[in-house]
């Protein structure tokens, strides 16, 4: 592993600390530096409570991933680190690194700073963070973000993925930004889902508006996700390009179901997408736009339909005005929908293209018949 970066240089006189030194022996040997174990994985919203013992500097972590140390060889198999409190910022920024860096379970005392950098895979699954900065990130395989807690915005603006997975994630930034995309572009997908993890779902998760505008990606699944901006934008795709389908749709655990829901505009003016699914979602925009998809051109199908699941009806639910003005469809279908905009329109398709089906029929589960209904004009 080798690489540059325009941060200070870890002096050679500096002392590891033993905590320290067991992370440098670590990754000279190619194995995980474990401050937890398997029976007792650390929490990292505790960190702010760990002690020295596994207490690693972000100055000392820094020199070690980037190569800035003769005397601190790193295996193949990269930098391994699970449980550890990291004070300090973590400066990476136009920095090459060869080898993978997993830095699970770890509490951040300061926001990372990924800018520019260059690397393979970036692992911060289960960790702590106050923020992540991204902007141009090079990362040829996975950023994972799986069931980490970010308080603050993760911003990935022109970054470019392999893929980004925050499955379960739970990323806090009220008021602001709680991830931008803005140009960014993931050959993959990009998970924005939940997670089952020992036989309990959970749910990615955001407060703060999702903004992945301009920008071009594999697809995009949201699939029982919670996102929260009520009175903003909740997820924005403006001009978005998706090779495949976006997925807004309810996840289903052992006959329970987690409903996909927004509180704030779903918005994807004049994006591209191959087809869109939000069986059985809700989306809460009172007063405004709930999903507006004005000059979208979707090569397939638009579902915002009831489906069943576990026994249950879960019927798509929209409070806020459904738009499709100029769209370009393959087909939409809204079996046993319901739509709700007192003041306006429920649903707007003026001077859109179907070129497939257009159904607003019922959808009937046990005897009982659930009908396409709206309240509006």
């Amino acid at each position: 592993m080798s690489g540059t970066a325009p941060t200070p240089a870890v002096p050679p006189a500096i002392v590891p600390t033993e905590a320290e030194t067991k992370l440098i022996r670590a990754a000279a040997a190619g194995v995980a530096c474990r401050f937890d174990t398997d029976t007792r994985p650390a929490k990292a919203t505790n960190g702010a409570r760990w002690g020295d013992g596994r207490t690693i500097r972000a100055e000392v972590l820094g020199a070690l991933l980037t190569g800035e140390r003769d005397d601190w060889p790193v295996h193949r198999l990269g930098v391994q680190v699970s449980g550890a409190k990291i004070t300090g910022q973590l400066d990476l920024s136009y920095a090459r690194i060869t080898g993978p860096v997993r830095l699970q379970r770890c509490w951040f005392s300061n926001a990372p700073d990924l800018t520019h950098l260059t690397a393979v895979t970036l692992d911060f699954e289960g960790s702590r963070l106050p923020g992540l900065k991204g902007n141009n990130l090079v990362a040829a395989g996975d950023l994972i973000l799986q069931q980490t807690q970010v308080e603050g915005e993760t911003s990935l603006i022109d970054a470019r993925l392999g893929r980004l997975m925050c499955r379960g994630a739970d990323l806090q930034n009220a008021g602001g930004n709680a991830l931008t995309m803005d140009g960014a572009e993931v050959a993959g997908t990009v998970f924005l889902d939940t997670l089952v993890h020992e036989g309990k779902a959970h749910r990615f998760t955001t407060t703060g508006a999702v903004r992945i505008l301009n920008a071009k990606l594999g697809s995009l699944d949201c699939t029982g996700a919670n996102l929260r901006n009520a009175g903003g934008v909740a997820l924005a795709m403006d001009r978005a390009e998706i090779t495949g389908s976006v997925f807004l749709k309810l996840f289903v655990q052992d006959g329970h179901a987690h409903r996909f829901t927004a509180q704030g505009e779903v918005r994807m003016l004049g994006a591209k997408l191959a087809g869109l699914a939000c069986h059985g979602a809700d989306l809460q925009n009172a007063g405004g736009v709930a999903l507006g998809m004005d000059r979208a051109e979707i090569a397939g199908d638009v579902f915002l339909q009831t489906v069943t699941a576990g026994g249950q009806v879960h019927r798509f639910t929209a409070q806020g005005e459904v738009r499709l003005v100029a769209a370009r469809l393959g087909g939409l279908e809204c079996q046993g929908a319901d739509l709700r905009n007192v003041d306006g329109n429920a649903l707007s398709l003026s001077d859109a293209e179907v070129t497939g089906n257009v159904l607003l029929n019922a959808v009937s589960h046990e005897g009982i018949a659930y009908r396409f209904s709206t309240q509006g004009v």
